[in-house]
């Protein structure tokens, strides 16, 4: 019938009303005998530690209980069995190490300064390919510190990661170093430690392995290697999580500037300071025109070097530093060699002698100025940055400044300091003036440069000069200066040195990114206007409510006579300032990652916050707030302000040439230094040299 259909479970099947009453009770029973094993299985695990002997003398004793019942009654099968164990459980013999050392010195989170001379090494990186034999700095320093006892031969066998081995930096082959820093664990006792005051980063005091043990580790290496000091840490210090920023040098003959000189060419090496996309200055990190869309690439007549309107985020770096040292380097024979002194958080591969190597095409007049400018600043592909030879680079030191703590982590004492120095104007600078005056390398075999000894002269002794060769060109750096000025680096093809169709591209691409910017102010100025159009149309009844048809910052309560209420706060003034101020202020003052850097971007977020100053304005408008204070010598509530480390009138930099292409302003903080991240890492054109520039990427 119809109506059957419709009948009720229980009509249809009686025993299913038992089932459904019992069922809610076995359910619940269960999760009670659950919850019950999971409760005492949590608390056998809580008292374990403390229970556990009770429970392994109690197995003992019932052990030999079962054993002497058996020998009673004859049982067993001819076992012997043990006596019962009474009293605590017998301990176990000492643990015997395979190496010689005494492992009752505790191990010690430590960081090690080094410093050597690269030329006759693989690079500083320790290769843990067994198969390939390759001298390396690391692999040797490894071996001194187990000849010495701090390393234990269980470790040594296992490799470096065993104590935890970290490098601050990492140099090439031929490259060379000061201050390198290494983190790692070692077995060092209080007897071996002392007490310096530091003299760098700020600390009181640190602790660091005496006179007497440092110069009997230093006997168990090479004469071109040296360990200048070994510190302790902080347990949780990682020599590459924690640089803060990383400096170095290069040593360049006096004759190689150009005909501009000393000045001209610190100048050109300014362009490079700020945050910029170093596609064109580094090896590797070109992205390939086949990930781009067939439309993208038909809009330039030009090579693409990047994506033009995403480009590869890790090929951001920011330069804090980058020109001449004040004095020079002078031999004893008269002649003067200068240091390029290059300061960053992060490099990529190459990015530094690319860097020297483009700064010497313009000093010559190989390459305009401008050209230098476009490839800095667009995405288009450019070739004017030859390899300069990595024998006068050299690492001089890594510095530690915990940002978010406010703290440096590592320091150096006086006498270290005096080390560092007699080495990097003594031995190392010697080297690097044998190596550009003396014979070009020999040819290589399998890619790979051919063991030499390194120069070791006396710390104290006066800078020697090189034996003069028969003709300039025959010398290293002469050959190379020789291949510089012949052009024989460019490219071949002689569409790609057209400068003028490079700037008509360099137009184009700086054409495309202003209608992008402008479709996107757009877009933010529709997004702004929304609340205030819904606000408008809201119904009669609706705006009677106290609050309606306003924002929700303009609502009663939130602000005085219904006014948005002041948004305070450290993030909200970070907001407000523009793009890449931390960058533009260390570059200005000459400053480095740390406690006065800090100060002055402190200053501008408080005055920002208490509205002594105006949010959203260029990067220049704060720069010369800082730099008024700075000459008046004010104190801020950031911390103090005064003029430059190197005694200099903190004034503003001049403004470039009007020949030079303008600058594009970035919208994104690099990845690698910690920024955001932007999609639109290229924000098209910047204003014109009159009106205020704002290029400089973030490095916070």
């Amino acid at each position: 019938p119809a109506g059957a259909s419709r009948r009720s479970r229980a009509q249809r099947c009686p025993q299913s009303d038992l089932l459904v009453g019992w069922m809610p009770g076995v359910v619940s029973r269960l999760a009670i005998l659950i919850a019950i094993t999971l409760f005492r299985g949590i608390g056998c695990a809580v008292r374990m530690p403390a229970v556990s002997q009770t429970w392994v003398r109690g197995a003992r004793a019932l052990r030999g209980t079962r054993a002497a019942a058996l020998a009673s009654s004859g049982g067993g099968g001819g076992m012997t069995p043990s006596a019962p164990t009474k009293g605590p459980a017998p301990k176990s013999a000492p643990r015997v190490y395979k190496g010689t050392h005494d492992r009752s010195v505790p191990k010690r989170k430590v960081c090690i300064h080094v410093g050597f001379i690269g030329t006759s090494f693989y690079g500083l990186q320790i290769q843990q390919d067994e198969s390939v034999d390759l001298r390396t700095v690391e692999s040797v320093i490894f071996k001194a510190l187990y000849d010495y006892g701090a390393v234990l031969k269980d470790n040594y066998e296992g490799g470096v990661h065993k104590i935890g081995w970290q490098r601050a930096s990492r140099t090439d082959k031929g490259v060379h170093a000061v201050g390198l820093a290494l983190s790692c664990k070692l077995l060092i006792a209080d007897s071996q430690l002392e007490e310096q005051p530091c003299v760098t980063g700020g600390l009181d005091s640190l602790t660091q392995l005496t006179a007497e043990e440092l110069e009997r580790l230093n006997a168990f290496l090479p004469p071109d290697v040296r360990i200048f000091s070994i510190q302790r840490t902080r347990g949780s210090f990682c020599a590459y999580t924690g640089c803060s920023a990383r400096r170095y040098e290069y040593l360049i003959p006096e004759s190689a500037l150009g005909p501009g000189g000393a000045a001209d060419f610190s100048e050109i090496l300014s362009s490079f300071e700020g945050t910029h996309c170093f596609h064109n200055f580094a090896s590797g990190i070109r992205s390939k025109e086949a990930e781009m869309s067939k439309d993208l690439r038909a809009q330039f007549d030009w090579p693409l070097a990047s994506h033009p309107v995403k480009p590869r985020q890790d090929a951001f770096r920011s330069v804090l530093r980058c020109g001449l040292a004040p004095e020079p380097v002078t031999f004893s024979d008269g002649v003067r060699y200068h240091r390029v002194l290059v300061d960053g958080k992060s490099f990529v591969l190459h990015q530094i002698r690319h860097m020297i190597g483009g700064a010497l095409a313009v000093a010559h007049g190989i390459v305009p100025r401008d050209v230098l400018e476009i490839a800095l600043r667009s995405p288009l592909r450019v070739d004017i940055a030859p390899l300069i030879p990595g024998d006068g680079l050299a690492l001089i030191r890594n510095e530690f400044y915990h940002g978010k703590k406010k703290v440096v982590d590592v320091g150096l004492s006086q006498p270290v300091v005096a080390a560092m120095d007699r080495f990097r104007s003594g031995p190392l600078a010697q080297h690097v003036r044998a190596r550009f005056e003396g014979p070009p390398n020999p040819p290589r075999k399998h890619g790979r440069p051919t063991h030499s000894t390194a120069v070791d002269a006396p710390a104290a002794a006066p800078l020697a000069p090189a034996a003069a060769p028969a003709d300039e060109g025959a010398t290293l750096f002469g050959e190379w200066l020789a291949y510089l000025k012949a052009g024989l680096w460019l490219p071949p093809e002689p569409e790609a040195t057209d400068w003028d169709k490079l700037r008509e591209q360099y137009a184009t691409w700086t054409q495309m990114m202003g209608h992008l910017r402008a479709e996107r102010q757009e877009r933010a100025a529709e997004k702004a206007r929304a609340p205030a159009v819904a606000g408008a149309e809201a119904p009669a009844d609706a705006s009677a409510r106290p609050g309606a048809g306003q924002s929700r910052s303009a609502s009663p309560g939130r602000g005085a006579g219904g006014k948005p209420a002041r948004r305070r706060g450290k993030d909200w003034a970070e907001r407000c300032l523009p793009k890449g101020m931390y960058t533009a202020v260390a570059v200005h003052f000459k400053l480095l990652p740390g406690a006065e850097l800090d100060g002055l971007i402190g200053r501008l977020m408080a005055g920002v916050d208490t509205e002594t100053l105006p949010p959203h304005k260029p990067v220049d408008f704060y720069l010369d707030y800082l730099t008024a204070i700075a000459r008046t010598g004010k104190q801020g509530e950031g911390g103090q302000f005064t003029p430059l480390a190197d005694g200099s009138e903190a004034t503003r930099p001049s403004p470039r040439a009007k020949a030079s292409p303008p600058v594009v302003e970035t919208s994104h903080d690099s990845v690698a230094d910690g920024g955001d991240g932007d999609a639109d890492l290229f924000a098209g054109p910047a204003p014109s040299p009159s009106t205020p520039r704002d290029s400089l990427g973030d490095a916070k």
